[in-house]
């Protein structure tokens, strides 16, 4: 990439040197037609030399030249006609280049951005992960997918799912291509991108990998998906895509076409290189046929049949005057003084016409200035630069078309112009409208025939495009300094001196490997650096074989070091060169020792992953044995199970029959409160037999709660009579405290409830000795509702407090387990606590 656009600097340069070329150009043009006047002059006196000789082909001769001389201004038109149509062809391309790459690398920066994120979390929940990528989705168009992948690179959250439904839990590793990229991304702890492939959703494009690392360990990759059909139709501006056909070449394929059919390269296609972390496409831009039509200029043309019509016709003139020479000559011994006066006159109003119009339509603004600073002439393209008509700045002064800043800058260039006769410039103006532009003038003193001042000649050239263009060529050479530069690797140019190696630029870490700076180390030859030279004849080696084959060399080497061994990884790549000079390369430097060390580990990873192999198969054969054996005691104890519900359920039947009974007679209110806390112990304890003897259905998952409404309040109240009994004989208040708001009417299994409320309040009473036990409920309305629930969802939370021993902080956390009892340091009349 630091190549890349390196070298799209240099070419930056070269079309601003091939401007000037064709300002040249134009400046050959405007020669050659102020040399018009001075041919003419030339032809009357070859006309007066030839009719004293009594020369008859001078008709001819003067055709011929003026013809020559229009063909020559004709060719130079079209040539810069051409070169002008190119320019703007080439710096088309050039933007669309900068376009894909600028939109690529912004949504590359996405995935990473959400990289950063889970990392810095630790981790991000599915639902928030497919919030976060459909923000995504929504703000940088041109996504086939994103996804997360596991570090078993098995594809685990796809969003959208929609149209993607093939690659959900999708095995990356069975593609070469994209496992290559996989393990490139997590070995090098960095983006890694995959050639352009065929995507399992269908059409061609590439992916993108982002390895995640919480601290030291991976946690699987953030995927992108690209169908480089769909991204570049969203990339690509509109004004682009109706007037050029626009293609993308990956090692001469096809991957990309716009356009109505495979333009063929002519000397107007444009071709561009896109290298964006590790994409190398090939890009060509070729205009429509209607953009070079809309472009040509019918100039030229106007030019030849114009001025070939006015060289014959001259030509003819001619012709005519020297048939009637002979009957005209004593007309002419009279007439031919003031013949010479009407020609001179003729000669000077022919070349005020024609400067005349050449200032109008000059492609510089032209204009005259007197000494108090008012325009006295403008032409048009002056005028059109500021934005006024011709008319309106006849008597203006300068500096209205001067930015204010600027004014005291040009009042300098205007005495030294008085003193010097000329001066450039540059500065600031404002147009009619308040715009800011930049121009490029050139004053000349002009003066009248007695040599009085009589003001100044200004010509001036908007280069507003120019200004831009350095300003950004600025910042991007300061951009690709600071990545040169900031870079981990060692990188830097440099030139084959026979058996030495001279370096011309170094970034900073090469330049501590030498332990010195960057400034000290240009120009430096490897021997003086202290290389060995067995160390510079390998290096040696390999520049010249990138020489020889024209193609980078890439090579592996161990180097000691102060601090020990290392492993490098270099690669050298030649780079263009006039012939007669110096070869010249660019070399990058990586240091592999930890993945060598990665290397080596992981070969005897495998060997020790074979020999747990063949004792996990011994293993795995003792353990089905134990689990056959494990079975048909789990089946023992399932029929135990059912055998000792049904037996119970018998007896409890006839209890909650006689509890019925007896509410039917004549009880006071206290027997029949007493006998109502049995019945509903009864029944609850009967709904916990019926459980237990469709034990099949709790071992395999399928236990199904109920959904019925009952009454939050009652439900509660029914818990605390139950153990109202225990806590009166420890003396321990029990109560409950349901905050506003709390629905009193809520679905669900109120028998499930009741029964997690009676064992934690029965183990705060059981490790309580004085105090209260209370039962705190609050509800919170949720706002993400389903859209199919009419009535509004809650969130109901039960807290019991009591004034007990507690529980350590640190083993809290035991409670949530199966069958746990926790060991304490217990009063002898305590018990363990049980949480079941």
């Amino acid at each position: 990439m630091f190549l890349f656009r390196f070298e799209g600097k240099l070419d930056c340069k070269n079309t601003v040197k091939q401007m000037r070329v064709k300002q040249h150009d134009r400046s050959c043009g405007f020669q050659l037609i102020k040399f018009v006047p001075q041919l003419f002059r030339w032809i009357h006196l070859q006309f007066l030399r030839f009719r004293r000789s009594g020369e008859r082909s001078l008709p001819l001769i003067v055709g011929g030249v003026i013809s020559v001389l229009i063909l020559l201004l004709w060719q130079n038109l079209r040539v810069y006609q051409h070169d002008q149509i190119k320019s703007s062809i080439a710096h088309e391309a050039a933007i669309i280049e900068a376009e894909i790459s600028d939109r690529l690398n912004t949504r590359i920066l996405a995935l990473e951005r959400m990289v950063k994120r889970w990392e810095v979390s630790g981790g991000t929940p599915q639902q928030e992960w497919e919030a976060d990528a459909a923000i995504y989705l929504e703000d940088f168009s041109g996504w086939q997918a994103i996804e997360w992948i596991d570090a078993t690179a098995y594809v685990r959250w796809v969003a959208p799912l929609e149209g993607n439904e093939a690659i959900l839990n999708l095995d990356l590793s069975q593609f070469p291509a994209r496992r290559s990229a996989l393990e490139t991304a997590r070995l090098l702890r960095q983006t890694a991108l995959t050639n352009t492939l065929e995507l399992k959703q269908g059409g061609t494009g590439f992916l993108v990998f982002v390895p995640i690392y919480v601290g030291e360990r991976f946690d699987g990759y953030i995927g992108g998906v690209f169908q480089i059909q769909s991204l570049l139709n969203y990339i690509l501006p509109a004004q682009f895509t109706q007037n050029y056909q626009i293609i993308l070449l990956e090692e001469k394929k096809l991957i990309y076409r716009h356009g109505s059919a495979f333009p063929v390269v002519t000397d107007w296609t444009q071709q561009e290189k896109i290298k964006l972390r590790g994409i190398n496409w090939q890009l060509q831009v070729a205009p429509s046929p209607s953009l070079i039509k809309e472009k040509r200029s019918p100039l030229p043309t106007i030019v030849l049949g114009g001025g070939l019509f006015i060289a014959w016709t001259l030509a003819l003139n001619l012709h005519l005057a020297q048939s009637d020479k002979r009957r005209t000559r004593q007309i002419e011994a009279i007439n031919q003084e003031l013949d010479l006066r009407i020609l001179e006159q003729q000669r000077i109003e022919a070349d005020l016409r024609q400067m005349s119009a050449a200032l109008e339509n000059a492609i510089a603004g032209m204009s005259k200035i007197d000494p108090q600073g008012c325009y006295v002439t403008v032409n048009l393209t002056y005028a059109a630069i500021t934005g006024y008509q011709p008319e309106e700045m006849i008597g203006m002064n300068w500096e209205r078309t001067v930015y204010p800043d600027d004014v005291k800058q040009m009042v300098v260039a205007y005495h030294q112009m008085l003193k010097d006769g000329r001066v450039e410039a540059e500065a600031r103006g404002i147009k009619k409208d308040g715009t800011l532009f930049y121009k490029q003038l050139v004053m000349i003193s002009a003066y009248d025939e007695r040599q009085q001042f009589v003001g100044h000649h200004c010509f001036i050239k908007d280069i507003t495009d120019r200004k831009l263009a350095e300003a950004s060529l600025l910042r991007s050479e300061s951009t690709l300094r600071s990545f040169f530069n900031g870079g981990a690797m060692m990188m830097g140019i440099v030139e084959l001196c026979d058996d030495d190696v001279r370096h011309l630029s170094d970034n900073l870490a090469s330049a501590q490997f030498f332990g010195t700076t960057p400034e000290a180390l240009r120009n430096q030859f490897a021997t003086d650096l202290g290389v060995s030279r067995s160390h510079l004849n390998r290096w040696l080696q390999h520049y010249w074989k990138a020489v020889e084959t024209q193609a980078p060399v890439r090579f592996e080497y161990s180097h000691e070091t102060p601090t020990g061994c290392k492993w490098l990884a270099a690669s050298v790549c030649p780079i263009n060169h006039n012939p007669g000079e110096q070869p010249r390369l660019s070399y990058i430097v990586e240091d592999i020792t930890e993945r060598k060390r990665i290397e080596c580990d992981r070969d005897q990873l495998l060997e020790q992953e074979t020999q747990q192999r063949e004792e996990l198969t011994r293993k795995n054969f003792a353990l089905e044995q134990s689990r056959r054996e494990a079975e048909f005691a789990n089946r023992a104890k399932s029929e135990f199970l059912a055998m000792m519900s049904h037996e119970i359920r018998t007896p409890m039947n006839a209890v909650i029959g006689m509890t019925g009974l007896l509410l039917d007679t004549q009880l006071d209110v206290k027997q029949r409160d007493f006998i109502e806390t049995i019945r509903t112990s009864g029944d609850a304890l009967l709904s916990i037999i019926n459980d237990i003897l469709d034990f099949s259905k709790i071992e395999s998952g399928k236990l199904d709660l109920e959904t019925q409404p009952f009454n939050l309040r009652h439900c509660v109240e029914g818990a605390i009579d139950l153990l109202a009994t225990k806590a009166a004989e420890k003396g321990i208040e029990l109560g409950y405290l349901i905050t506003p708001y709390t629905p009193n009417v809520i679905l669900g299994d109120v028998t499930r409830l009741r029964q997690v409320l009676v064992n934690l309040m029965s183990n705060a009473i059981k490790f309580t000795e004085a105090g209260e036990v209370l039962v705190s409920v609050t509800a919170t309305a949720l706002h993400d509702s389903p859209s199919d629930c009419k009535e509004p969802v809650y969130e109901i939370q039960f807290a019991i407090q009591d004034t007990g021993i507690g529980i350590p902080g640190d083993r809290s956390i035991a409670c949530l387990k199966p069958l746990a009892r926790l060991t304490l340091l217990l009063p002898a009349t305590m018990e363990e606590p049980d949480w079941g």
